[in-house]
């Protein structure tokens, strides 16, 4: 069976903007990011901060961390994906499932009354790939585990005032690729680092009318050349690249504790490219435009404090296509459906 290291195009960046406005990152790909071929997990942009407005609270969209104040958000997510991979001609050549459980802790601090300065990490307990070839009674087992690439967030309210409805941020986002990266096979764990360093910006708009509010998010990241241990003899390099989602949100207040939330992404289409040394071949991925739902809902359970709970759901495609040394590519593509449930706490002091 294929060595699904190698399959170093399958992208994983996945943009995890928490309310608390302090950035998670999900890495950026499978070979980069030292896991099974898994599903590419598509970047995500979510809800931000809320106005300076004494009358706004933890429970707001656009909640936003007051000056020498703190905002403490952790979470815990259980990902379940399942994907049938074929060849040019349509046969299915395998099918995979995989599973994941990752907890996040981010920290936000006020800096001014206009910006707030933020700290994101994540671990991962357990991710596990189970993939079974076509005609074959075997089925590969892959896992990896522990600690991300931490994340530094600048976010400035650039657009604040009284008398308007309308909200604005500004959002910086840079994940250091400071552990290096290892990629999984049947004898061995990877782990939970992306490889790559990558550089996120955007903005966030919102609207507030009565118990409703609007948000609309733009977020395009850039991922720096990276480097993963693929395991000896070997070394998995991918190309620069560049991917970008815009995202809109309604949520709607049943009371003043309680709140629902409908979410629509549209994640940009976007390819990559790497090398593997050891047979200097090359690997490339696609990905289309996608759009997917998010729903949510949330408690304000005592003064500054809040829990809620997240469900997402992902139908997509990937189409592979590698290139031997001197030869010719050879084309699969894979069908991805993926589902995450996310519940969460925050406290704000």
């Amino acid at each position: 069976m294929k060595n699904k290291t190698q399959r170093t195009g399958a992208l994983i960046t996945a943009l995890f903007l928490t309310q608390s406005v302090v950035f998670f990152s999900y890495e950026a790909q499978a070979a980069q990011k030292g896991k099974t071929k898994e599903a590419p997990t598509i970047l995500e942009t979510s809800e931000s901060t809320e106005s300076t407005d004494s009358t706004n609270n933890l429970i707001s969209l656009h909640y936003f961390v007051p000056h020498r104040g703190w905002l403490i958000q952790s979470d815990l997510s259980v990902m379940g994906n399942d994907s049938e991979e074929k060849d040019s001609s349509g046969n299915t050549i395998s099918k995979s499932t995989t599973s994941s459980l990752d907890s996040d802790l981010a920290v936000t601090y006020g800096v001014m009354d206009r910006l707030d300065l933020g700290l994101a990490e994540s671990y991962q307990f357990n991710h596990k790939n189970d993939s079974k070839s076509t005609g074959s009674t075997t089925t590969d087992t892959q896992k990896s585990k522990g600690f991300s690439d931490p994340t530094l967030e600048l976010l400035y309210r650039f657009l604040s005032e009284p008398s308007s409805p309308l909200l604005g941020d500004f959002q910086l986002a840079v994940t250091p690729s400071l552990i290096k990266a290892k990629s999984s096979s049947t004898t061995r764990d990877g782990n939970n680092a992306s490889g790559a360093t990558s550089v996120a910006v955007g903005p966030h708009l919102y609207y507030s009318t009565g118990p409703n509010e609007f948000g609309a998010t733009l977020l395009g990241e850039y991922n720096f050349s990276g480097t993963t241990d693929g395991g000896t003899p070997d070394e998995i390099t991918t190309k620069p690249y560049l991917v970008g989602a815009f995202t809109l949100q309604y949520r709607g207040h049943l009371s003043e504790v309680f709140y629902f939330q409908l979410s629509g992404v549209l994640n940009f289409g976007f390819s990559t490219e790497s090398n593997i040394k050891s047979n200097n071949s090359t690997s490339k991925t696609s990905i289309p435009l996608v759009a997917y739902p998010i729903g949510e809902i949330g408690y304000l359970f005592m003064h500054g404090g809040l829990v809620y709970l997240r469900l997402e759901y992902i139908n997509y495609k990937a189409d592979y296509s590698t290139t031997p040394p001197g030869g010719s590519s050879i084309n699969n593509s894979e069908q991805f459906k993926q589902s995450t449930l996310s519940a969460g706490v925050k406290f704000t002091f």
